[in-house]
Parts: structure tokens; sequence; C-alpha cells
């Protein structure tokens, strides 16, 4: 009828119902089928965070990534002491063991002890000029000098002072020494004891040798001394002379007569090895009355091979001024500008080779032997045949004038 009479159930009825009915009525529901599962409903509040569980095992190790960008420069942290070497000692403005190498030189004992070959001793001079005072710099045997730089080391002062009136000793003095990467800058005499010299840097010792790498030497005679006649630029006698890279700047403005200006003068020596020189030997005095001579070199007596002059450009009055007394002179790819080129005595026994030179002139006696080849010769050629001396015997071999026509050598 569309709903339950009322009535119709009751307590009575109910309870006289069996299990058996129950529970068949139980396995008709669940025999029915499921409906179609409904929609989900929305989600419920989340509940607390449970208790974490263990830690697993790790796993691998990623690749590195890239490198980040570099942070800021830090402070500098503070300067340590400076290094301390044996046998050497350094000269600076500042910061140096000694601020002076005349300095270091007089307190020698300290710091190398005694020089000897086997006990050589360096003085290492950092960028400055230093004034060498009124007696110079004197190098004992087995001291070396290194600067830094010709443009940056400079040595400068005056020929020292002497009771000597001939006394030839210079503004740097050397027996057995290597000096190398500087400038010596002799401004004429001390006044207050002039004499008959002015030499920035000699060597004078016969069992001793003198050697200069990278060096520029340069000495003015003043107008203001009228008693030095002899300004030399570097001057070596007796001793063994290697000169390496060296620029010479000599000049000789001194007033009176008979003055003689030698950028270069090396005497008395057993091996002369001169290799690219430049040399200047000149005079700014309208009224100078004297020689001017680019490389002296007199009274040598070096076995064969053992005097040798290569790659050397010289302007002076007389670029080379010899003479020898037995020995061979070979001279390779020099350049002379003045009137002189080679000039003076190649004694008998003795012999002068010339190749690939570009000479002013040729003026050569005494009776020896000379030999030119592939050379170029703008000036006149003298072999000595007006001299009381007598001529050499001059050989030639390609050789050409001033405007390039070849010369026929004279007999």
């Amino acid at each position: 009828t569309g709903h339950i009479q009322d009535g119709a159930i009751t307590d009575a009825k109910i309870s006289d119902v069996s299990m058996a009915k129950v529970t068949g009525l139980a396995e008709a529901i669940e025999a029915i089928p499921a409906g179609p599962e409904g929609p989900m409903g929305p989600a419920g509040p989340q509940g607390p965070q449970g208790v974490a569980g263990a830690d697993g095992v790790d796993g691998a190790i990623g690749p590195q990534g890239p490198a980040g960008p570099q942070g800021a420069t830090g402070p500098a942290g503070p300067q340590g002491p400076p290094a301390v070497y044996g046998n050497v000692t350094v000269v600076a403005l500042s910061g140096g063991e000694y601020a002076n190498p005349v300095d270091a030189v007089a307190d020698l004992a300290n710091w190398c002890g005694t020089p000897s070959a086997d006990n050589p001793c360096l003085i290492d001079i950092k960028p400055g000029l230093y004034n060498t005072g009124t007696l110079g710099l004197v190098l004992p045997a087995n001291v070396d000098l290194k600067g830094s730089g010709e443009r940056s080391t400079i040595l400068e002062g005056q020929r020292p002072f002497s009771h000597d009136f001939y006394d030839s000793s210079g503004m740097v003095e050397v027996i057995n020494s290597e000096i190398s990467d500087l400038t010596i800058r002799c401004l004429g005499n001390y006044l207050s004891s002039p004499r008959q010299y002015i030499t920035a840097l000699r060597s004078w010792n016969e069992a001793g040798s003198l050697t200069l790498r990278n060096v520029t030497v340069s000495v003015i005679g003043l107008e203001s001394d009228p008693v030095g006649r002899y300004v030399t630029g570097i001057r070596s006698i007796y001793s063994d002379t290697k000169l390496e890279n060296v620029t010479v700047f000599s000049t000789n403005n001194t007033t009176g007569t008979t003055r003689y200006n030698h950028a270069v003068s090396v005497q008395n020596n057993n091996r002369v090895a001169l290799k690219n020189l430049r040399i200047t030997s000149d005079s700014t005095n309208p009224g100078y009355q004297g020689s001017l001579i680019g490389i002296n070199l007199y009274d040598n007596t070096a076995a064969p091979g053992n005097l040798k002059i290569e790659d050397v450009d010289i302007t002076a009055d007389a670029a080379l001024s010899v003479v020898l007394l037995g020995p061979d002179l070979y001279v390779n790819d020099m350049t002379t500008w003045g009137t002189h080129g080679i000039s003076g005595a190649v004694y008998p026994g003795s012999n002068i080779h010339v190749n690939n030179s570009d000479l002013s002139s040729l003026y050569l006696y005494y009776g020896g032997n000379g030999y030119m080849s592939n050379s170029r010769i703008r000036g006149t050629i003298d072999k000595g045949d007006g001299t009381t001396s007598g001529p050499i015997i001059l050989k030639c071999n390609n050789l050409i004038d001033s405007v390039y026509d070849p010369v026929i050598c004279p007999q």
C-alpha cells in the first residue's frame, strides 16, 4: 500500500521471527551486488606528524657542481724577512743590507769573509743612483758587482782624492772582478786634488782580469779642470780583458795642449775579447787640442787567437789605434766614423786581420802584415810607405770604396 500500517509490527511479532529467517535475510543482503562507487569526499584536515622513521642508507655522491665566482682578495699578510744568501749582499736605497756599495765593500769581512777564487763574493745593487764619494769604489780581487740594469743602477762620482799627481786610478778600481748590468758615470776629478788622469774604471793587475757585461761607462773631463790631460772611460793594464755589450762615452773638455781622450785603453794584456761595443770619443770644447781615440791597443803581446774585436761601432777621430808587438789581431764587423778608421804600428811578426768591416780609412806601418777582406774603406789606404819605420805588407780581397767601387790594394 506504499506504507506499513500502524500496528502491523509489534514486539510479539518480532520475537516470533526465527534466527533462520534472520540468517537468510543477511545472506540475501550480501548477495545483492555492490552499487557503483560514489565520488570521493573532500579531504579531511591533516593529522598530526608522526614519529620520524630511522635514517635510510646514504645515496651515491652526485657529480661536482660548477665552481662558484672567486671571492674578494684577502688582506696582505705581514712581509717576511728578506732572503739571505751566502757570499751575497744586497745594496738598496732602502730595505737592503747596505745603502751604498762602498759601505758593502768596507764591511766585506762580515758578510763574505776573505774573498778568493774558492770564496767569491757578489754585491747585488738594486735600482738607484749611488754616489761613490771622494775615495771611489775599490773592489778587492774576487768581488763582483751586479746591478739591476744599465738604466736602473747608476754609480756616479768623481775620480777619487789622491796625493799622487800622476796616479791613474779610476772612480771604480778592479783587480780581478766581473761587473754587469749597471752604469758607471765619472764626472771629472775630485777638484781638491787635480791630476793628469781622469779615469772612470781601471783594472791593473798582472794576475787579474776584467769582465764587463751589459755596462755603460761615461767619463767627462771638465773645462774647469786645467790639469787633467788623460781622460779614459775604461783603462785595463796587464789584466785579461773581456768586454761584451758595453757602451762607452768619453768626453775631454779640458783646456791646454797635448790632451788625450781614450774611450777604451787596453795595454800589455795577454787576452783581449771586445764584442758588441758602442763607443764615442769626443770633445764639446771648441778649443780642445788633443787626440780623440775610440780603442787604444798598446804593447799587447797576446798569443795567437787571443786578441779579438767583433761587432764594434766607433765614433772618434781615431777609431782604433794599435801598437802590436807580436800578436795577431782579429777585427770582424767593425764600423768606424771619423777621420781615421784603423791606424798604428804593426811590428814585424804581428798580423792584423780585418773582415766584414766598414772603415773610414786605413793607416798602418812598421813592417808587419795586414790582411783585409770583404770590407769597405771609405777613405785612404796608407801602408806606411813614407814612414821611417817602413811599410807593412798588405794583402786585400774583395774591398770596395765609399761609392762601392772595387779597391785595388796598394803594393
